[in-house]
C-alpha cells in the first residue's frame, strides 16, 4: 500500500488565531471551485449565516463577501478562536445547505488567511472584499452585489 505523504501546515500556531486584536482577511472557498452561490437562494443564506452568526458576533468585522464559489472575511479577533469559528459555521452551512438540497462536499478542507500587519491598509483590506465583485464582473446593472458588506462605506 502507498503510504501518503504527510500535509504540510500553512497555519501559524493556533493561538495566534485567538489572540485579542489580531485582524485576519480569510478566503474560504467551495470545494473544487462550485459556484453554489451563483444560487441566490443559497448566497443570500451564507451571507445571512454570517452577518447573524457567531463569526460576526463574536469577532470585530470590518467586511464580508460572498461570491459564486469563495468568501471572504475581514475580521478582528476579540476572544473566540477563528479556527474554530470558521470550523464551527462551515458545518453549520454545510448541514443547512444539505438540507435546502445540495448534494455533496461545500467546502475545501481548510482556508485562505492573512494576518494583517502594522504597516497594512485595514480601509485597503475592506475595499479590496467590497470591491470583490465588481472586480470579478458580477454585480448588476447598476454595479450593485446584495451579498457584500462592509463597515466603511465604498461608494
Amino acid at each position: 500500500m502507498l503510504e501518503r505523504p504527510e500535509r504540510k501546515s500553512i497555519r501559524l500556531e493556533r493561538s495566534v488565531y485567538g489572540t485579542e486584536g489580531i485582524t485576519f482577511l480569510l478566503t474560504i472557498k467551495t470545494h473544487d471551485g462550485r459556484k453554489l452561490f451563483a444560487d441566490p437562494r443559497l448566497a443570500a443564506f451564507v451571507f445571512d449565516s454570517i452577518i447573524h452568526g457567531p463569526l460576526f458576533k463574536e469577532t470585530h468585522p470590518f467586511a464580508a463577501c460572498v461570491m459564486p464559489e469563495h468568501t471572504h472575511l475581514l475580521l478582528q479577533v476579540v476572544y473566540a478562536n477563528l479556527i474554530d469559528l470558521v470550523s464551527d459555521w462551515k458545518t453549520y452551512t454545510t448541514n443547512a445547505l444539505h438540507r435546502m438540497g445540495v448534494d455533496g462536499q461545500i467546502w475545501q478542507r481548510s482556508f485562505h488567511d492573512h494576518m494583517m500587519r502594522a504597516d497594512e491598509d485595514l480601509h485597503a483590506a475592506a475595499w479590496y472584499v467590497a470591491n470583490n465583485p465588481a472586480a470579478a464582473g458580477t454585480t448588476d446593472a447598476e454595479g450593485k452585489y446584495p451579498y457584500v458588506w462592509c463597515r466603511w462605506t465604498t461608494e
